[in-house]
């Protein structure tokens, strides 16, 4: 019920308080798997790890490290979930293409920049290197 209701919160444009709903959720699956209940439990929580991971970087409410860390929480709680991995990498081009940008200037179409325009904001010109160095490491 509660990411039903973040999702609408989403919808309606109260960004912070669907973000807000979401994370207390995972926070609360994530007790109930500390506690022995599995079930749907784990799902749950890689789907609302994987949903709050998206609406962050759409907000451009965390860092670019700290999204990154997000998605590595979250593979390491679900290490084989395809999801996860294909979430972490698709960030990782973002960011990569957001550099790229920067370092050559933007001759893409208007659609890839509306796409990074969150992300560049939260992408400090001195972390960006760092992040690159990450990417291409994988």
């Amino acid at each position: 019920v509660t990411m039903e209701r973040a999702k609408l919160q989403w919808l309606r444009g109260e960004k912070q308080r669907s973000i807000s709903d979401i994370e207390r959720c995972i926070l609360a699956l994530s007790a109930q798997l500390d506690r022995g209940s599995h079930g749907d439990a784990r799902a749950l929580r890689r789907k609302a790890m994987l949903r709050l991971g998206k609406w962050l970087q759409e907000s451009g409410q965390r860092s670019a490290e700290e999204l990154i860390d997000h998605y590595k929480l979250l593979l390491s709680h679900e290490p084989n979930s395809e999801d996860a991995h294909f979430s972490l990498a698709k960030y990782y081009d973002t960011l990569y293409t957001v550099e790229r940008e920067r370092q050559f200037g933007s001759s893409s179409s208007s659609t890839s920049m509306s796409a990074s325009s969150s992300t560049s904001s939260s992408i400090s010109s001195s972390s960006s290197k760092l992040l690159m160095a990450r990417y291409l490491e994988l």
